[in-house]
């Protein structure tokens, strides 16, 4: 209803403005209530989302949990594996090993065994071929010794032979 000019007066002015004022205060209020409850409402549902997401994240992390303790008893089977297979190693380079300590220094005697061999068959074999080469030697200097008297006879009977001496 509007006021007729002469009822307006500085009290009822100041009284409308006042109201106004509490009507702008009230819808202002108003207005941030509707807004508070409307953030409360999405917040709501915010962190109803962020709820769902944490409960698949944490579902995902039991699974992969799941899935790196199979992956971790297969590392440890393989790790077991691998260390049954070092040991065999491990038992055949310590067999080579002690077979080497005793097979170099058999063949290490044997060669002094052959070596030693060689040397006394050689004296052994040298001795008789001297002794019979000496023989052959002092016959073959007889032999030359009756050659030479031979021919020294032979000059002595026939003076013409004596240019072959």
């Amino acid at each position: 209803m509007i006021p007729m000019v002469s009822e307006i007066s500085l009290d009822n002015i100041l009284s409308t403005i006042k109201t106004k004022q509490k009507m702008k205060k009230l819808l202002i209020v108003l207005l941030c209530l509707s807004c508070l409850c409307a953030h409360a409402q999405t917040d709501r549902e915010i962190l109803l989302d962020i709820s769902k997401q944490v409960n698949k994240l944490n579902e995902q992390m039991a699974v992969n949990s799941a899935k790196l303790e199979a992956t971790n008893a297969k590392i440890e089977a393989l790790e077991k594996n691998v260390d049954k297979r070092l040991d065999g190693v491990d038992k055949r380079l310590d067999f080579m090993q002690t077979l080497m300590i005793i097979i170099i220094p058999l063949v290490l005697t044997s060669v002094v065994g052959i070596v030693g061999f060689v040397l006394w068959d050689r004296q052994t074999a040298i001795k008789p071929v001297e002794e019979e080469t000496k023989k052959e030697i002092e016959k073959l200097k007889e032999r030359e010794q009756k050659l030479e008297d031979a021919i020294k006879k032979i000059i002595q009977i026939e003076p013409r032979f004596s240019g072959v001496i």
